[in-house]
């Protein structure tokens, strides 16, 4: 089924605030240059992380590496929102919990005009950035809002357990978009080498991300993508997605479960 998107209000031309959507922990780094061109702008970023650690402790210590982070760039603690500990859903479990999150947003906010959605990308890496993508488009048509989708890792043109980070998949097949390059300063240059730092407890996690994630910082521009169309009854590339190679869920079972979502209030 092919999903269309509407463009952004402009009743109100006045922009009060962007909707990120972070399925885990960490996740805002991928997106953080523009986190921090919003903040210059006087766009308030509201920052919604959507999944929690199983484990009480490591919940907390993963909360406040992002709360740390999230603070270093300008964002106040007022506009940080740990969805996924107040409604406890669980890291791999995102796509069997969106009724309630959806439900909690649009309260949340529905006294703000929210002018875009960024969401994790349509890219088959993490099932649960996946189904975030899901529901920034059920956000996205909630608020009237445009919608954008920032890259996190895929394994598009890869083999076994290896991936690509920051890098879009252009598939006309399965979306339609526009890439928007993200204006970066030096200080978002420098900003790039210490993103370990800030997150100690996913240090095994980025000793494999961090590579690449230099790598195409420094030296390729560095993309949003807004979309327009997208199409979930094709995967985002050919061949085995990463998160199937690494046995966490199937193409078919994930679609399934999202298409049963989407279609649901519509």
């Amino acid at each position: 089924m092919t999903y269309n998107l509407v463009k952004g209000t402009t009743i109100d031309t006045k922009i009060k605030a962007n909707l990120y959507l972070f399925p885990h922990q960490d996740d805002e780094a991928m997106v953080f240059e523009k986190l921090r061109e919003d903040l210059k702008k006087g766009i308030k970023p509201l920052c919604l992380f959507l999944t929690t650690n199983s484990e009480l402790k490591m919940a907390h210590r993963r909360q406040r590496e992002s709360q740390n982070f999230l603070n270093s760039l300008g964002v106040a603690n007022e506009n940080i929102f740990f969805l996924g500990q107040e409604f406890q859903v669980f890291d791999n479990h995102l796509m069997y919990q969106l009724e309630k999150l959806e439900s909690s947003i649009q309260s949340k906010f529905s006294n703000l005009t929210i002018d875009s959605v960024i969401a994790p990308a349509y890219e088959g890496g993490h099932h649960d950035h996946d189904t975030a993508f899901c529901l920034g488009y059920r956000l996205s048509q909630f608020y009237s809002a445009r919608l954008f989708q920032y890259w996190c890792y895929n394994g598009a043109d890869t083999k076994l357990r290896f991936f690509r980070v920051r890098k879009p998949i252009l598939n006309p097949k399965t979306s339609q978009t526009k890439l928007i390059a993200i204006k970066r300063s030096l200080k978002d240059f420098l900003r790039t080498l210490l993103i370990p730092y800030f997150y100690p407890s996913q240090a095994k996690s980025w000793l494999g991300l961090y590579p690449d994630f230099i790598f195409n910082s420094f030296f390729r521009q560095i993309y949003l993508t807004e979309v327009f169309e997208f199409d979930l009854d094709k995967p985002p590339h050919s061949g085995v997605l990463l998160y199937e190679r690494w046995r966490r869920t199937t193409y078919v079972t994930w679609k399934n479960c999202m298409l049963s979502y989407l279609k649901k209030n519509l």
